[in-house]
This record gives structure tokens, sequence and C-alpha cells, in this order.
């Protein structure tokens, strides 16, 4: 396990509006649309449409996307025991409401 890493594992969560903020970008920069980056990928243009306005997707969708954009799926992850030490399920409600 790399150690960088490590600590986001017992509390961690993907910021899925980060990973969207960075697959807009990337289509900007390449100028693609929702269908040519759905090919690429391998999921549904609906879906990264979804992805890209600030919803949700799958654990993997969410790779695939990372894949894609050639980022480390850590990279988006965040610490949220930080945020709210009460539990998990608290924290994941607190990420849930953002």
């Amino acid at each position: 396990m790399n150690p960088d890493y490590a600590h986001l594992l017992p509390h961690g969560l993907a910021d899925q509006k980060l990973l969207g903020r960075l697959l807009t970008n990337e289509m900007r920069r390449q100028n693609l649309s929702f269908r040519k980056v759905a090919k690429v990928v391998g999921v549904d243009h609906h879906t990264v449409r979804t992805l890209a306005g600030g919803g949700n997707c799958s654990f993997s969708t969410g790779l695939k996307i990372c894949i894609f954009l050639d980022l480390n799926p850590f990279e988006i992850f965040r610490d949220v025991s930080r945020e709210n030490t009460s539990s998990p399920l608290s924290a994941h409600a607190a990420v849930e409401a953002s």
C-alpha cells in the first residue's frame, strides 16, 4: 500500500464533484462532446453528462473516468473524518448535503 494515500482509506470518500470538474475541464481542453467521452470511456453519454454536471456515478465509472483523465483515483479522495467525527454515516451525510 502506498503510504501517501493509506490515511484516506478508513474515512475517505471520493469527491465526485471534483471529478466532474476535472472531466469538464478536460472536455473543454480537448473540445470533446459527452458522446465522444462516453464512447472512449465505455459508458452511456447521460452518465458523462450527469458527472460533468456535478452528479454522482458508480465506483467503476469513477475509475474509468480517472483512467481517461490519467488521474490516480486517490487524488479525488478526501478525509472526511476531520469534517465530522461522530460516525462514518454522519460524515457521509455531510458530504451528500454539500
